[in-house]
């Protein structure tokens, strides 16, 4: 890590139903031409039971040859149906190819990734389960990427009803998101794309709790882009507590980096930079992001420097720091971060 690190800016249409014959057979019953007095009354009784035989047969026949889709129009219907006897039509669960309808509660970091806590709806007016194993989910901000991941519900589908009740806990871990909570604004966002779903003979849940399984692609650009805008929005956000709680005093300085730096084997890009700060983060959760150009005690404007919050009155109370969490001096020392202080002066480093 150089002496004085300084981090870099880089800048279908349905098929028509099958017909079926609904037509009853004709049926008609012949008086004898010869007979005594009851033979009419016979002969009555026996077409009448014909014609209860054959009024059977027919819609034994009916119901067995309805295409497919009569059954589907029959679940189509069944919402209004419902409604007509004052059931809800969520009470359904059925088969929907809309988008869930899916709001952002809670986020926050903790030692498994990016949580989001969301409420979700079914996007139809029955409810619907969600069961696939590649779900894809995107977040983002804005035009700005968050985190991106592919799920797998097969194993704990979610019922997503049509009053927004359910709830679900998407963990995205190291590598799969880009932002952190205090960059988020209001206007964060969850893309949901159930993909293929199975509702039969499923058993799902209103709440459940999953780790994306792996990354899914940013809704724009590429995953080194992501991470650039990243880098520049958590320092941005970062900024505000480093002048007012962190400035003109020191704190231990745990990495240096920019992208083109070829160090610990490697060549650093903005990907790399950001995933080891959000480790760090997630380790430190007092550590902060610093862009070497804001501050007058950094040599070189283009660095990516991770600070801890921790303050201390020296450059050695500050080392103790470091050697009570085993970083050597290639991976941690004391810096003073000041807008009006010069950089002699401002690093010191473990004995």
């Amino acid at each position: 890590m150089p002496d004085n690190p300084e981090p870099l800016f880089p800048l279908p249409d349905r098929p028509a139903a099958t017909p079926t014959d609904t037509s009853y057979p004709s049926l008609s019953a012949t008086a004898p031409s010869t007979g005594g007095p009851d033979t009419p009354r016979k002969y009555l009784f026996a077409a009448a039971g014909l014609v209860v035989v054959a009024v059977l047969v027919a819609a034994g026949v009916y119901g067995t040859t309805r295409s497919s889709d009569d059954v589907q129009m029959d679940t189509a219907a069944r919402p209004a149906a419902n409604a007509a006897i004052g059931e809800a039509p969520n009470d359904v669960v059925g088969t929907c190819t809309s988008a869930p309808v899916v709001s952002l509660d809670d986020a926050r970091l903790s030692a498994s990734g990016l949580v989001l806590d969301v409420t979700a709806a079914s996007g139809c007016a029955v409810d619907s389960v969600v069961s696939s194993s590649s779900v894809r989910i995107n977040v983002v901000d804005g035009p700005t990427d968050v985190a991106a991941g592919v799920f797998d519900f097969s194993s704990d589908p979610a019922l997503l009803t049509g009053d927004g009740n359910s709830r679900l806990t998407l963990t995205f871990p190291l590598g799969t998101f880009w932002m952190v909570p205090t960059t988020l604004s209001s206007s964060t966002s969850v893309e949901f794309d159930a993909g293929s779903n199975d509702s039969s003979n499923v058993s799902a849940s209103e709440v459940v709790s999953l780790s994306a399984s792996t990354v899914a692609p940013p809704t724009s650009g590429d995953a080194e882009m992501a991470a650039a805008e990243a880098l520049r929005a958590i320092s941005d956000s970062d900024r505000a507590v480093v002048a007012s709680s962190l400035a003109d005093r020191w704190i231990p300085q745990i990495s240096s980096k920019k992208p083109g730096l070829v160090a610990e084997g490697k060549t650093w890009t903005n990907a790399d930079i950001l995933l080891e700060h959000l480790q760090m983060r997630i380790r430190y959760p007092s550590a902060r992001l610093i862009w070497s150009g804001s501050w007058s005690t950094f040599s070189s404007p283009d660095w990516w420097v991770t600070a801890v919050g921790d303050t201390y009155p020296t450059g050695e109370s500050a080392n103790t720091w470091c050697v009570a969490n085993n970083l050597d001096r290639d991976h941690c020392y004391a810096k003073l971060v000041s807008s009006v202080r010069p950089v002699d002066g401002s690093t010191v480093l473990q004995k």
